[in-house]
């Protein structure tokens, strides 16, 4: 069973606590790294693509784009890349 509350508080610990580090994730959930800077995608231990969400999404037959498009929350998977690749302006 999953507990969202806890993978939400962790989440937003990692997006504030650690704003200026340099955090790696391990992710079996999509929407855990769609915000990401950058993405590694390993195939057999072997790096296929590296690039932002963004632009991995662009890419016509990329691995990262088809295990997007296989899950039931796609369109939202694309609308977090896509929020997340916006300039941040602070106040």
């Amino acid at each position: 069973m999953q507990d969202h509350k806890t993978d939400a508080l962790i989440q937003k610990s990692l997006r504030t606590q650690f704003n200026d580090c340099t955090v790696l994730t391990v992710a079996h959930r999509l929407h855990t790294i769609m915000d990401a800077d950058k993405i590694i995608v390993l195939d057999a231990g072997n790096l296929t693509e590296f690039d932002s969400p963004v632009n991995l999404l662009t890419k016509d037959s990329g691995a990262f784009k088809s295990m997007v498009d296989s899950t039931g929350d796609r369109d939202a998977l694309y609308d977090m890349a896509m929020a997340s690749a916006r300039p941040k302006y602070s106040s």
